[in-house]
């Protein structure tokens, strides 16, 4: 059992850094952090992100693995970290760091994607990672809450793209009926020839 655990609620409200302490050694717990890779419970990620893209790169020299998250285009949007630190000789500590990447937050919806994988990915890495370090089945409900807010979301969004695109389409096909119209009062030949072709009424 953990020696201290920082509950996520907590850590989102206070905007701090999560930090577990585990009663293993250091190589121990950094070789069950490289272990880890795209674990049940975090991948796939959860149903409104399903457009993101999450890689996972084990970092030796800093004691730390890495996931990497990535949106359209290959959008650099944010990664999370996890540190392993010797605590005495039988303990270690695993530190997870949030940090954004250099995707614009006003393209793509990257913002809001953003603040997507910190508020409900972030805190499935860390119930994912506590459980392995238990040997216990990660926490569902976690898993279902992020797939609902993400979806939640997500709906919003594409609801509103849907109408953008929608209003566009009304926009764009106003300005061709307007252009045809004006055409058609700038051509002399069509101010000057009747309606009705009067040949067909010529007897001579």
């Amino acid at each position: 059992m953990r020696f201290l655990m920082v509950g996520i609620a907590a850590v989102a409200l206070a905007g701090c850094t999560p930090s577990e302490t585990y009663p293993v050694r250091a190589s121990e717990a950094y070789t069950k952090l490289t272990g880890m890779g795209y674990p049940a419970g975090l991948y796939p990620l959860p149903v409104g992100l399903m457009n993101v893209a999450m890689s996972f790169e084990a970092l030796p020299a800093d004691n730390a693995v890495r996931w990497h998250f990535t949106g359209e285009e290959g959008a650099d949007l944010a990664t999370v970290t996890a540190t392993v630190e010797a605590d005495g000789d039988a303990a270690s500590t695993v530190s997870f760091a949030y940090t954004e990447g250099s995707a614009p937050d006003g393209e793509k919806n990257n913002g809001k994607v953003r603040q997507m994988i910190k508020s409900h990915v972030q805190p499935l890495i860390v119930e994912v990672v506590d459980a392995k370090f238990e040997n216990r089945p990660y926490d569902k409900t976690m898993r279902y809450t992020a797939d609902s807010m993400t979806a939640t979301a997500s709906i919003g969004d594409m609801m509103k793209q849907a109408d953008s695109s929608l209003d566009a389409h009304i926009a764009k096909e106003k300005a061709r009926e307007a252009e045809s119209e004006a055409r058609v009062l700038a051509n002399p030949h069509n101010a000057t020839r009747p309606a009705t072709d009067l040949r067909k009424f010529n007897n001579n």
